[in-house]
């Protein structure tokens, strides 16, 4: 639809009358609302305004319209999407998850159908719907129910423990990994979902280079620090991750899990990253200057002109002697 005021492009969610009386949904709807209100990011799908329409008995909420559809529709029919191209794509989402952690988000429902991408191409994270506050343990206790999609979900959201942003980075992992593959991790055998919940639970994602041998080592090794079983074996917060896809995006290799990385540094994408100085010296291959050209040293012009002049008056005088010859006959 078009927004009433500004004429522009909306795309408009709404919980219809019968949907808003069951009050868990309801409940869901308006923290949707809360969330989006409170996070402003490019890479974020941009909240334009959400209320109650009592002529219609609606609630709505109206957020930026994007042509491009989601990554879910686009791995339909391109199911291994070029390296780089998944790079940009999850660095995209992690950026999106830097601002939901600086904010106290965790979005707990990250997958490819939730990722919607812009006329350029840029992705931007959707549906806030399962999002909850950190620290907030009440949404999971309280019902007993396990909030996520069971494809990517993480094992300690699928065991109701409490959590933190680091769920949301394995789901991410999961995304790389399927881009990458071509494969839904957990599910290449089409396993039902309590399965996969169960190996969520009890296994380690396997190499994506068993799937796909001509992934990079960089590319496996993001996969691996995002997607790890133990959640004290992944990247420490979305900061931490980002700052490895901003330095393999630019040629260099991923420092890996450890530390946390300062995430109002890396809010933006194009930021430059500090590197290490291992990493400082060495220089990519597409930086390398090109041998110098082997010029003639100025010291061998002077006999070169020395010779040349030699040569030019004895021909001269081979020349003048001929003529004395031929003038004496």
């Amino acid at each position: 639809g078009r927004h009433s005021e500004t004429g522009g492009q909306a795309a408009v969610k709404v919980l219809r009358p019968e949907t808003a009386e069951d009050e868990e949904y309801l409940k869901r709807f308006q923290r949707e609302a809360r969330a989006a209100a409170r996070l402003d990011h490019p890479n974020l799908v941009r909240m334009i305004e959400a209320g109650y329409d009592e002529a219609k008995e609606l609630h709505y909420i109206g957020m930026e319209y994007l042509s491009r559809g989601s990554l879910g529709e686009f791995l339909k029919h391109t199911p291994i999407v070029i390296e780089r191209r998944a790079l940009e794509i999850a660095r995209d989402v992690c950026s999106a998850l830097v601002a939901a952690s600086e904010a106290g988000i965790i979005h707990r429902d990250v997958k490819p159908h939730n990722v919607l991408f812009d006329r350029q191409g840029v992705a931007k994270l959707a549906d806030l719907g399962m999002a909850m506050e950190l620290g907030d343990e009440s949404r999971i206790t309280a019902t007993g129910v396990v909030v996520g999609t069971p494809l990517y979900i993480a094992p300690e959201q699928a065991s109701g423990k409490v959590l933190d942003g680091r769920a949301d980075l394995y789901a991410l992992g999961l995304c790389l990994y399927e881009m990458l593959s071509g494969k839904q991790p957990f599910a290449e055998d089409g396993a039902p979902p309590i399965e996969i919940i169960v190996r969520h639970l009890k296994e380690e994602l396997g190499d994506v280079r068993l799937m796909n041998p001509n992934v990079s080592d960089n590319a496996a090794q993001l996969v691996r620090g995002l997607c790890a079983r133990d959640v004290d074996e992944r990247y420490v917060n979305p900061a931490a991750a980002l700052r490895d896809f901003i330095l393999v995006l630019d040629g260099h290799s991923p420092l890996g899990p450890g530390d946390a990385a300062p995430a109002s540094a890396l809010t933006d994408p194009t930021v430059k990253v500090k590197l290490p100085v291992e990493q400082r010296v060495q220089a990519r291959p597409s930086e390398a200057k090109a041998p110098p050209r082997q010029a003639t040293p100025s010291g061998a012009k002077a006999p070169l002109m020395v010779l040349f002049v030699i040569g030019a008056l004895a021909l001269v005088a081979t020349v003048a002697g001929l003529v004395v010859l031929l003038g004496g006959k």
